[in-house]
């Protein structure tokens, strides 16, 4: 019997605070498993194949929504490990009845990191400013002093390997790293630069209340901050891969009865991201016709 904890989990911010209070709380052997949620057959495969190889007793999931996978939670629940599940995505109402010996840890309110943080019980005060400062982020807090320094540790994050920058912030006593302020200066000067060439290029289209971005995830976080805070009720970025970034201001006249609907007509499910955040893919070919194409139909569905 393997004493090895197995660790399913997403691969952006709120991931990395998951890891740090699971690794502050757990001093056990972890095998992390990592997803894009475009993989996520891939992965959950490679885990049966581990656990089933290891004979792994328990597994943590977190930060990973199966609302729309749920065949695939299945697979895992049905190697018989012991699930402990704690995260904060929208799911169908009882969507849990189906996994009874799974202990679920669920609130939408919180991000995937403060949940970690209250469920294993942590006091190191570091570590909770640290979590604290990726639940604004996580959450798109904007009206907490902390959002912009919180945009900038995850523009911060994405530049460093996760396990190596866990590592030195743990070693930090949970302080952010030495070159923190250097690499985020460095990181403003290039979100100006790219904003002011995606205006000049006709990248961003402004048309009832939405602001469309076509542009890469690298630079859409400073694109939608600004749009948000110049009164645009919704940032819509749609990139050459397909990959289409729904964003909802929180102070948009828009009720979430609609904004259901809108989810829900744009993906197929109103059980998907969160309420004013969601993700997903185009399912036709991506070219300039097809992603104004695209635009309109958002538009359509927010009116």
């Amino acid at each position: 019997m393997s004493e090895e904890l197995i660790i399913f989990t997403h691969n952006d911010l709120d991931m990395m605070g998951c890891m740090l209070n699971i690794n502050h709380a757990l001093n056990v052997k972890k095998k992390y498993f990592y997803t894009n949620y475009v993989n996520i057959p891939e992965i959950v495969g490679n885990i049966e194949a581990h656990i089933l190889a290891n004979q792994n007793t328990h597994m943590i999931i977190t930060d990973v929504s199966f609302s729309d996978n749920k065949d695939y939670l299945k697979q895992l629940y049905d190697t018989g490990i012991n699930i402990t599940y704690i995260d904060h995505h929208l799911y169908p109402d009882n969507f849990f009845d189906a996994f009874p010996n799974m202990s679920v840890h669920w609130d939408d309110t919180k991000s995937a990191t403060m949940l970690c943080y209250e469920f294993f019980r942590n006091d190191n005060p570091n570590l909770l400013k640290l979590s604290t400062l990726i639940d604004v982020y996580d959450l798109w807090q904007v009206d907490s002093p902390y959002f912009d320094i919180s945009q900038l540790l995850n523009a911060y994050y994405w530049n460093y390997d996760v396990v190596e920058l866990a590592n030195s912030i743990k070693e930090l006593d949970y302080n952010l790293p030495p070159d923190f302020a250097s690499v985020t200066n460095e990181i403003k000067d290039k979100w100006d630069t790219a904003i002011q060439q995606y205006e000049s290029s006709g990248r961003l289209l402004r048309a009832e209340g939405i602001t469309f971005a076509f542009i890469d995830g690298e630079f859409f976080n400073p694109v939608l901050i600004n749009e948000m805070r110049n009164g645009q009720d919704a940032v819509i970025g749609i990139a050459d891969t397909g990959i289409v970034r729904v964003r909802i201001n929180k102070d948009a006249d828009i009720t979430n009865e609609k904004k259901d609907e809108i989810r829900n007509a744009l993906t197929g499910t109103k059980d998907i991201g969160h309420m004013n955040a969601f993700t997903y893919k185009m399912e036709h070919a991506v070219n300039s016709d097809t992603k104004i194409n695209e635009a309109k139909k958002i538009i359509g569905e927010f009116q």
